[in-house]
């Protein structure tokens, strides 16, 4: 899900993890027994790396599906591409192949849009996320 939340830590986790170390360091020293410090400090680091690792192999895991997204919706996109201009020239006469290929366009669309709503997309990637149908229909 695209939360504003997790995008804000996602996008700042090393300073936030950094900063919460910093700061129960001096919290684990004054509360622990002396005899448990370093341990307890250890557990401590250790536990802020699995924070880390797991939000750096989130990260690359999202980034893998955009790139699979990306390439198989522009491989979508290029397949429709002669037909869609030829629709928009205007050199295609039968309105059932018109309607035909304007529904697998809009059906390109929406799936689309069904991804970048759940956040699987990037609204950043070329204007096609973000407004769902690249901008030069737009203009019809």
């Amino acid at each position: 899900m695209n939360h504003p939340v997790r995008a804000f830590l996602f996008r700042h986790y090393w300073w936030i993890t950094t900063l919460v170390v910093l700061a129960a360091i001096p919290l684990i020293i004054t509360v622990s027994r002396p005899d448990t410090v370093t341990g307890t400090l250890l557990r401590f680091a250790f536990g802020a790396l699995g924070v880390v690792y797991f939000v750096q192999k989130q990260k690359l895991e999202e980034v893998q599906l955009f790139e699979r997204l990306f390439t198989r919706f522009n491989e979508r996109y290029a397949v429709l591409n002669d037909n869609l201009q030829a629709v928009r020239s205007g050199t295609v006469q039968d309105s059932a192949e018109v309607r035909r290929v304007l529904d697998d366009y809009f059906n390109l669309c929406a799936e689309e849009y069904l991804f970048f709503e759940q956040g699987e997309s990037c609204p950043r990637s070329g204007g096609r996320g973000a407004g769902v149908c690249p901008p030069t229909w737009n203009a019809m």
